[in-house]
């Protein structure tokens, strides 16, 4: 086995020195490597996000070029040579032979992808990658190689002609990735759209890079490989013996086993689904709090999916992990969830059903026989316990499925909510109408209510278990600010939200808000200063219009404010985006009171005071650039009574909880939401939360570092490939010369 072993070694070392001997093998590796990062840094600096994924996205297209330039010659070129023939004759096996060509395909294929390596070690400088899905992405990077290339290798095994064996393994590795796309699903029936879609290299890898490892996905990928190097051997050894051989007809059993044991396999992976989540915050596993809530259930917990079974490409990960998802939690729930998949496309009671919840077919617009058509399709849930229901329309994503879900457990089973309050009347917008996501996620968790001074209610309700004062624009008078501070001395908790500076996106202007709510803070020892913050660092892109045109500009005065200190608030998040916000300041605070720093601006962030321009197209000064702190949290006692705390949240903006904010996934929506389960201290949903925070961003002080990155990158390339190029064949060339001089001394 091991003089095997070694003779395998040094066949492959071989192959592999015949690529890099070759000037060709050197421009193909170069011209792709340049592609594939040009294509990424062309759209990366729009997403801004500390990810890979964009580049892993367009992957299995490039692939389709460099597999058949790589392969196409490894078994081709010596057919058209004749020299096969007399390679399986040497004492090697056909199988070392076939083998010795995989691997050394495989190895160049592999060295061209892991040579982008430096974008992410570049890129880490500017944000914070997960390092788990960036190895999940390599890894099925290197699956889909080996997988693509055992095809090259085969069809490579069927022809002559080097052209003949590029196109036509393109063409089966094109076919392997589209199949599966509604490009080919929307004119198949069920059966062969299911099997289309199991089939597809693309569902596969698009699986693989989002930092899940499934059985399902690392099955198919093995087996397609083994499959395809079967039938290559089998070919090979067609070359060697005579049809009626032996040797032939075993061969051709044991091909048909392997192809049989694939296909089993790959059945018995989709109904057994086993999966290792590598990402670093667990994304795609339950989280601890979501067990303990599903484990203290009291009663069963019905889950029904409403899918319909033919849905579009893109959906149809979405239904997966959804499965995925659903059992484990009754696999955790131990005979307290119990959950059923409806299809109402084919069962009238179902589609009734689906109706009365308000869970209704959605139209999507695909691409059938070269023109647009309109299909509808199911994709909703619903939870039901003790005759009360909660649902989801439609499952657009399972990024946050798991959040809503146990929020919808807890909810549910829970004997009692706690009770959040609004303040208005002072200028604050109605959180139906102004905030009316961030409410009705509050809903799902806690009693909501609305509370105006006025005859009936001259003061405030007892048991608030958190106050929120949202953007007030007028004065409150004295009275009610005096009841508001006693009721935080004496162990209250607010959430306040103020703004410094008020703007009117219909003027474009902006002016200080006289009303910032000191009388209400300055007893806290924190306060809201009349400037407007802007980071030259850390800030979003806005689409600003222009005539005819859109312009997408880096807006400095929509800050994208970091996390500072450790605190429940900012558990797992990224950032927040805060439009103009205003700084925040911490006065003195005594040593019983815990004073900490949620969000600030990056090191670059700037301030404008009295004269406001709130214009993307200025010259924004750099000479007063720090850090700023727009949001911080207090917790201590500030009363008589030592065993009552006050916990308060403060942000120097209101506005980042409008809908346009927050969005499902957005580090605003977890942001406030996880600043109100502190202050209710009903912490179990934040670090659900905290795991659908979003991607990390890049932030860059200048634009000239994006150029740089970009030029550095594709230099390097050039360079590694180019000068490793040069040196292995300048020295190639030496050892060359310097043993015709030794023959031509010695005849001499």
């Amino acid at each position: 086995m091991r003089n095997y072993l070694k003779t395998l070694y040094i066949l492959t070392l071989r192959e592999l020195r015949s690529y890099f001997d070759n000037i060709t093998s050197y421009v193909v590796l170069l011209l792709f490597l340049l592609l594939w990062e040009f294509l990424f840094f062309r759209d990366i600096f729009l997403y801004s996000e500390a990810s890979l994924r964009i580049l892993f996205d367009v992957l299995p297209w490039l692939l389709l070029i460099l597999v058949p330039a790589v392969t196409m010659g490894t078994i081709a070129q010596m057919r058209s040579e004749g020299t096969i023939e007399y390679s399986l004759t040497q004492p090697i096996t056909p199988l070392q032979f076939l083998l010795s060509k995989f691997l050394a395909s495989f190895k160049f294929v592999a060295i061209a992808i892991l040579l982008t390596l430096p974008v992410a070690v570049s890129l880490s400088f500017f944000g914070k990658f997960d390092l788990g899905i960036l190895f999940s992405q390599y890894l099925g990077s290197l699956f889909l190689a080996s997988a693509t290339v055992s095809i090259g290798i085969f069809v490579s095994s069927l022809f002559k002609s080097q052209m003949a064996a590029l196109i036509t393994s393109a063409f089966i590795i094109f076919v392997l990735t589209i199949v599966g796309s509604d490009l080919v699903t929307l004119s198949l029936p069920l059966v062969l759209t299911l099997l289309a879609e199991r089939i597809s290299l693309m569902s596969h890898f698009s699986s693989v890079i989002r930092g899940v490892l499934d059985i399902r996905d690392i099955i198919y990928f093995l087996s397609l490989t083994v499959i395809f190097l079967s039938l290559s051997l089998f070919f090979l050894l067609k070359t060697k013996y005579a049809k009626v051989h032996v040797v032939l007809r075993r061969t051709i059993s044991l091909v048909t086993t392997i192809i049989g044991i694939g296909v089993v396999l790959n059945v018995l992976a989709n109904q057994l689904p086993y999966r290792l989540d590598l990402s670093q915050g667990k994304l795609y596993s339950l989280s601890p709090a979501t067990k303990k809530i599903v484990k203290e259930i009291p009663d069963v917990v019905n889950i029904t999916v409403y899918a319909s079974s033919k849905l579009p490409t893109k959906f149809q990960p979405v239904l997966r992990d959804t499965k995925d998802i659903l059992r484990d939690y009754q696999l955790v729930g131990g005979g307290k969830i119990h959950f059923e998949i409806k299809n109402p496309d084919e069962d009238a009671t179902a589609e009734e059903e689906a109706g009365a919840l308000g869970i209704n077919a959605v139209q999507f617009n695909v691409i059938d026989k070269e023109e647009f058509k309109v299909q509808k399709g199911y994709l909703g849930l619903n939870v039901t316990y003790q005759g009360k229901n909660e649902m989801i329309p439609f499952i657009q994503s399972t990024a946050d499925l798991e959040y809503q879900l146990t929020g919808f457990i807890k909810g549910m089973t829970s004997s009692s909510k706690k009770k959040i309050v609004f303040l208005q009347g002072h200028g604050e917008g109605d959180p139906q109408q102004m905030y009316p996501q961030f409410e009705q996620e509050l809903q799902k968790q806690y009693d909501v209510s609305t509370l105006t001074f006025d005859d009936s209610h001259q003061t405030l309700p007892d048991k608030i278990d958190t106050l929120i004062i949202a953007g007030p624009t007028e004065k409150i008078p004295d009275d009610q600010a005096q009841q508001i501070v006693a009721y935080l001395k004496n162990g209250g908790s607010a959430l306040i939200l103020v703004d410094g500076v008020l703007v009117s996106t219909q003027t474009f202007s902006a002016q200080v808000n006289q009303n910032r709510l000191e009388e209400i803070l300055l007893p806290f020892g924190v306060k809201v200063n009349p400037t407007l913050l802007y980071d030259l660092g850390s800030n979003e892109n806005v689409t600003f219009s222009g005539g005819a045109m859109n312009y997408v500009l880096p807006y400095p005065f929509w800050v994208k404010a970091l996390p500072k200190d450790s605190a429940t608030a900012t558990h797992g998040i990224e950032s927040v985006t805060l439009p103009w916000a205003s700084p925040v300041n911490i006065l003195n605070q005594s040593s019983e009171v815990e004073a900490q720093k949620l969000l600030v601006t990056s090191s670059h962030g700037g301030h404008q005071s009295d004269s406001f321009n709130i214009e993307p197209n200025q010259n924004f000064s750099s000479d007063s650039t720090g850090e700023y702190t727009v949001a911080v949290s207090l917790l201590g006692n500030f009363g008589d009574d030592a065993s009552k705390k006050t916990r308060l949240v403060l942000v120097g903006d209101s506005e980042f909880l409008v809908d346009q904010f927050t969005a499902a996934g957005s580090g605003n929506a977890a942001f406030s939401l996880n600043a109100t389960d502190w202050l209710a201290q009903d912490e179990a949903l934040s670090t659900i939360r905290s795991k659908v925070g979003g991607t990390s961003s890049l932030s860059f002080e200048k634009d000239w570092q994006k150029q740089a990155l970009r030029i550095g990158n594709l230099a390097l390339v050039v360079l590694l490939v180019a000068g490793f190029g040069m040196c292995r064949l300048l020295k190639r060339r030496r050892l060359q010369k310097k043993t015709y001089s030794t023959l031509h001394s010695t005849s001499a």
